[in-house]
């Protein structure tokens, strides 16, 4: 694990990938001064003032502890049965939905909150849309990329950024 400063033409690229699937809103200006906390060549947590985000392989995604981006993104509920296996990397299945919040499409990024106290417990990419996933009773409906007790997650705690 290692932090470093990430070169502006690679912030650029990040800034422009993030815009792909990020609504410019939530984004700062530019990612001048991004920092990277890199946990292995595919993981690592981005940093800039308060911004935090999760890159997974190609794919950014929210830090679950920024609050103020998560709630830009459509999230779904589910049941206290599917918790432990969400916060063990396993993706959200049909069963485990209780209420989809706000419609999303296939590949879009969706946030994982449990139903008792609506508290995200993950992040990750639709696999099919809000609407198809309402007529199903089973199949994996979001793959999981970053959950509470990740790799990131921890590191960030041991850090102290959370």
């Amino acid at each position: 694990m290692k932090t470093r400063s990430v070169p502006r033409e690679e912030a650029d690229e990040i800034y422009n990938k993030m815009l792909k699937t990020w609504s410019k809103e939530i984004l700062p200006k530019r990612l001048k001064g991004l920092l990277a906390l890199e946990l292995d060549d595919k993981k690592a947590l981005l940093m800039l003032d308060d911004f935090r985000a999760v890159k997974v392989g190609d794919k950014f995604v929210p830090f679950l502890a920024d609050v103020k981006r998560l709630n830009a993104f459509p999230y779904l509920l589910v049941d206290a049965g599917a918790v432990r296996f969400i916060c063990n990397g396993a993706d959200v299945m049909r069963p485990g939905i209780k209420a989809f919040s706000t419609p999303f499409n296939k590949g879009d990024i969706v946030v994982v909150k449990e139903e008792r106290f609506q508290k995200a417990i993950a992040v990750g990419e639709a696999n099919i849309s809000s609407l198809e996933a309402q007529l199903l009773t089973k199949g994996s409906v979001v793959s999981t990329l970053h959950y509470v007790g990740d790799r990131v997650w921890e590191a960030a705690k041991e850090k102290g950024i959370i």
